[in-house]
């Protein structure tokens, strides 16, 4: 779930950034709609939208964390001289 925090607050960031470059280039006049609009809603869906990809790219493997045991179980250990 960190991993999904931190892509949430990456995405906000950045749309908020376009919100901001938007109100200073004059393609927006109200501040309210560039941050509210553009800024907030296009982070809700962005977020809407990558969910589903950051659930599948998960892998039950890869949050085993570390062993010392190997992939095969009955291969040994990486520690040779304490058996």
């Amino acid at each position: 779930m960190e991993t999904l925090r931190v892509v949430i607050a990456a995405i906000l960031g950045v749309n908020l950034i376009y919100s901001i470059a938007m109100l200073g280039l004059g393609v927006e006049s109200s501040m309210l709609v560039a941050i509210g609009v553009h800024g907030l809603a296009s982070t809700v869906l962005d977020v809407i939208a990558s969910i589903p990809f950051l659930l599948m790219a998960g892998s039950p493997a890869a949050q085993r964390g570390f062993s010392s045991r190997g992939f095969g179980y009955g291969r040994g250990s990486r520690f040779k001289g304490l058996k």
